[in-house]
This record gives C-alpha cells, structure tokens and sequence, in this order.
C-alpha cells in the first residue's frame, strides 16, 4: 500500500464519520433548524420547512457517504473533487449551545473545510490521479510553432 492510498483510506474513513454526524445532528435538530430559519411562524410550526431541512440535511449526509465510497473505490475522481469543493465553499455555520440554536458567523476554520482542504490536496497529486485511472493527455502543440499552449 503506497503512502497515497493510506491517505485515501484515511479520508474515506473520515467521509464516513462526518457523514454519520451529519445525519444525527440532522435527525436531531431538524425542527430547531426550520425554526431559526422561519422565526415568523412560530413556535411547533415548522412542519413542511422542518421537513426540507431534513431531506436537505439527509441528502448532504448521503452525498458525504458516496464520496466516501469512491475515495475507497479509487472511483469518480470529479465528484470528489467536486464534493470536496463544495464543502470547502459552504462550512457549516450553527451552533447549538444549552439547547439553544443560534446561526453565528464563523471566526474560526471549521474542521470540514480543513476535511476539504485536505481532501483537495490529495485529489489532485498526479499518483493519485493516476490511482483514479484518470488519464492525463499532454497539451498539443500550436499549429505552425512546434510548441505547446502552457509556454
């Protein structure tokens, strides 16, 4: 096992519990999400938006599993990429404290972006690439010039 495929295990694993939080913490505080999000109806009804935020939440969980899947896999080197990204671009910004829900702008780097971050790194070493199966194909010379369109 090279030092590139430890590092994927490693991140699938971590895919893995971060997408069991995310279903927890979704299945827990679904109606106190719904309820910051629409204060205006009030307390207890939060019914159909309590609703969205839990397929909301549960589909973000799935997504994390399958990425999780397919670092294992050495499989879809996009979708990961582009998971990864996305996690990197919308940390999660709630926090719960003494029972009480209350949206707080980050101060801090949260540990999914630092998951994303990582991941990023990883995904886009050429042994991995190559992991993947991706193929990687040179850049063709300019017609007339003899060189390639990186210079």
């Amino acid at each position: 096992m090279t030092e590139y495929e430890k590092y994927l295990n490693i991140l699938s694993i971590v895919y893995y519990v971060l997408a069991a939080i995310v279903a927890l913490f979704v299945f827990r505080f679904h109606t106190e999400i719904a309820a910051l999000l629409a204060p205006v109806r009030g307390p207890g009804r939060t019914g159909l938006l309590g609703f969205l935020v839990l397929v909301g939440g549960l589909a973000i969980a799935g997504a994390l599993m399958v990425t999780a899947a397919r670092l294992r896999e050495r499989k879809n080197h996009t979708f990961c990429v582009v998971i990864a990204s996305l996690l990197c671009m919308f940390p999660p910004a709630v926090n719960f404290n003494a029972g009480q829900a209350a949206v707080t702008p980050g101060h801090s780097i949260p540990a999914t972006m630092v998951l994303a971050i990582l991941t990023l790194l990883v995904l886009t070493r050429e042994p991995v690439k190559h992991l993947f199966g991706v193929r990687l194909t040179p850049v063709p010379p300019r017609a007339g010039t003899g060189r390639t369109g990186t210079e």
